[in-house]
C-alpha cells in the first residue's frame, strides 16, 4: 500500500484493467486527517521547542490550520499549486512564531552584544510583522531517482515577495524594512516508508 501512494504521488500509477481509476484519490481522502494531523504535530513540536512566552495564540492559530489542512486533501499527482494552497493555510502560524522569535530572541541578543557605550540604549521591534502573503512555489517535481537514502525525494523552488511591517528601534532612531524577496531551491526527503497513515516517520 505504501508503495502505491509513493507511484501515485509521483504521478506513475496507471489503473489495471477494471481497476476504479479513483481508488487512489479516494483512498487518500480518507487517510488525509491522519497524514494532516501527523504535520501538524511535527510542526508543534518544532514551536513549541523554540520556549516562546506567548504559545496560546500560535496555538489557537494551530487549531484553525488544522481544520483548514485536514478539509484540504492531498491531490494526485501531486503539483505545486495544492502545494501552496497548503503553504497559505501554515502560513498565519509560521508568520506569527517567526515574529514572536524576533521579539522575543532575537531583539535581546541585538541588545546584549551592543558596545559597552551603548549598553544603555533601548532597542525594541515595534512592529514586527512579516505580512498575510505566504511564500509560493514556483517549480516542483517529484525525482524518479532518489538522491538520499529516503524512499522519496521531491525538489523545488521557492520564492517570497513581500512587504513586511517591521521597524528596528533603538532609543528613537528608526530602521525597518520596506521589501523582502528571496528565492531558493529546496529538497525535501521522506524517510522511514510505513505501510499505515501517515506512510512515512519524517
Amino acid at each position: 500500500m505504501a508503495n502505491a501512494v509513493r507511484d501515485a504521488v509521483r504521478g506513475g500509477h496507471r489503473p489495471r484493467l477494471g481497476e476504479d481509476v479513483n481508488w487512489m484519490e479516494e483512498f487518500l481522502k480518507r487517510v488525509w486527517p491522519s497524514i494532516a494531523q501527523f504535520i501538524m504535530s511535527k510542526l508543534h513540536v518544532h514551536i513549541e521547542r523554540q520556549g516562546l512566552d506567548n504559545m496560546e495564540g500560535i496555538y489557537r492559530i494551530m487549531d484553525v490550520a488544522t481544520r483548514r489542512l485536514i478539509e484540504t486533501p492531498l491531490r494526485l499527482p501531486l503539483d505545486h499549486d495544492w502545494l501552496n494552497e497548503v503553504l497559505r493555510i501554515l502560513w498565519p502560524i509560521l508568520s506569527k512564531s517567526v515574529n514572536a522569535i524576533i521579539e522575543e530572541k532575537v531583539v535581546p541578543r541585538i541588545q546584549a552584544t551592543l558596545p559597552r557605550f551603548m549598553q544603555g540604549l533601548s532597542v525594541s521591534m515595534n512592529p514586527c510583522d512579516l505580512g498575510t502573503a505566504a511564500p509560493q512555489i514556483t517549480e516542483f517535481r517529484v525525482m524518479e531517482h532518489s538522491v538520499s537514502d529516503g524512499w522519496m525525494d521531491i525538489e523545488m523552488v521557492l520564492e517570497y515577495h513581500a512587504k513586511p511591517k517591521m521597524s528596528l528601534n533603538c532609543s528613537g532612531m528608526k530602521t525597518g524594512m520596506e521589501r523582502l524577496d528571496f528565492r531558493m531551491d529546496c529538497n525535501i526527503s521522506l524517510y522511514g516508508l510505513r505501510e499505515h497513515p501517515p506512510f512515512f516517520a519524517g
